[in-house]
């Protein structure tokens, strides 16, 4: 099997185990992506981290009373901006901004501390291009270039991130470190030039949402 095949099987096997358990939970979040590119940017160029947003639903299973995995759909942005250097400039100039949407499916295995409240997690999250846009910030000039990039981004995620009781329902906020396990370019002949042959995606992300427990009892108790 290849890498995304055992991934599902992985993700599939977690979910028939955890479905067992009577505690279950379901929630909104939503927040920011700070992402960026990482690899071989234009001549006389670098990449800027560009902000994003993100917006899903989540599922939680418990494995013990401090383990959950943790199922969360969204749709999420990740992009990067090219800037160039202008000798008259100290700092290099933003000319390009590059937009990537996926649909994101992050699987996340959440371990909480002695406290219930704070957490770390990590995880993967399977990525699924829903299209992607190449815009000259001079000019405002745009470009569909959907074709220019994998129809899938697998990242490794590593977080860390707190909770907040309030009556019946729970608040969360939580940090994230997103690593792309792969090249996503696919390189084609009719793409702009400055787009690189060969780069990852990265990003740190912060979210925020509530939470509702289904189950019987309380969470981590």
């Amino acid at each position: 099997m290849n890498l995304k095949t055992q991934l599902i099987a992985i993700v599939l096997i977690i979910i028939s185990v955890s479905s067992v358990r009577a505690q279950y939970a379901v929630g909104i979040f939503g927040g920011v992506n700070n992402s960026n590119l990482t690899g071989d940017a234009p001549p006389g160029s670098t990449y800027e981290s560009d902000i994003g947003f993100g917006v899903g639903i989540l599922g939680e299973f418990n494995i013990t009373s401090d383990v959950k995995i943790s199922l969360q759909p969204m749709f999420q942005q990740k992009g990067t901006r090219i800037a160039y250097s202008v000798p008259s400039e100290r700092e290099p100039r933003d000319s390009i901004d590059i937009n990537i949407n996926y649909f994101s499916v992050p699987v996340l295995l959440k371990v909480y501390g002695g406290n219930n409240l704070l957490y770390v997690s990590g995880g993967f999250d399977l990525g699924f291009k829903l299209d992607a846009t190449f815009r000259r910030i001079p000019t405002g000039e745009e470009k569909d270039i959907s074709d220019s990039y994998n129809n899938i981004d697998i990242a490794a995620i590593f977080g860390v991130g707190a909770q907040f009781r309030l009556g019946q329902f729970y608040l969360f906020i939580e940090g994230r470190y997103s690593q792309g396990l792969g090249n996503i370019s696919n390189p084609n002949p009719d793409e702009p030039e400055e787009l690189s042959p060969s780069f990852r995606t990265t990003g740190l992300q912060l979210f925020a949402g509530v939470i509702l427990t289904l189950g019987g009892g309380e969470p981590n108790e």
